[in-house]
């Protein structure tokens, strides 16, 4: 056979070749990076939908993508995700420490004060992706930490530390919410539920008229100084 038609034959074998392979080897899904949270934010509308149903190392590699794997005193951020079937989807609740601490004159100051607003960031950040998992119906943060003023804080964390702030999102909220307007000041206004250990101090920033929450109290109809968990 003439070496240019035995050429011209086996060329369209070479690009089918290799677009299977840039397809995926034969149709495997490659999952998309996670997104960064400033690309999340806004509403879920025309967001992408991320593939099958959620894992816990799903949760996982959002948290530890949004907010790293170490909390104060480099202790794991995360102390336990759970996974539960409910009705409409997936329920997802974590429990975690609190982030590394401001640096405030050139010390890591802890005050209870920053609590509310460490749980609002976590939720911004975590629960807006977690939600472009078709399945996930629901998610609930729960943050634990000290209740004192550290400074500088060293040794190991206190694993008895109280639950001091508790969020939950239900889908039906999720997909109405502008997640770059959830904050501090909007979290008990924007949240299903959300609940701030009455021993926390009140933040003058966040007050009532601009949806700041009122400590020991439940929104979502949790008992009064009670986390209805």
């Amino acid at each position: 056979m003439n070496p240019k038609a035995t050429l011209l034959l086996a060329l369209p074998v070479v690009v089918l070749a290799a677009a299977l392979v840039a397809w995926g080897c034969g149709g495997s899904y490659v999952t998309p990076p996670v997104e960064t949270n400033t690309q999340s934010l806004g509403t879920l509308t025309g967001r992408i939908t991320r593939p099958g149903r959620v894992t816990k190392d799903d949760v996982q590699q959002v948290i530890d993508h949004e907010l790293g794997t170490k909390g104060v005193m480099q202790e794991p951020l995360v102390r336990n995700i759970t996974l539960t079937p409910a009705a409409g989807g997936t329920s997802i609740d974590i429990d975690m420490n609190r982030t590394e601490c401001p640096m405030i004159a050139m010390e890591m100051v802890c005050t209870p004060e920053q609590l509310p607003g460490v749980a609002a960031d976590a939720t911004q950040k975590v629960a807006s992706i977690l939600f472009e998992y078709k399945d996930v119906s629901r998610v609930q943060i729960n943050l634990y930490s000290d209740l004192q003023t550290s400074v500088n804080m060293t040794g190991s964390m206190n694993m008895d530390q109280p639950l001091v702030v508790k969020t939950v999102i239900t889908r039906a909220a999720a997909v109405k919410m502008d997640w770059s307007a959830y904050s501090e000041d909007t979290a008990a206004k924007m949240a299903s539920d959300y609940w701030v250990n009455p021993a926390i101090p009140a933040n003058s920033s966040a007050s009532p008229s601009a949806g700041g929450a009122s400590t020991g109290t439940s929104t979502g109809g949790g008992m009064q100084g009670m986390p209805g968990m």
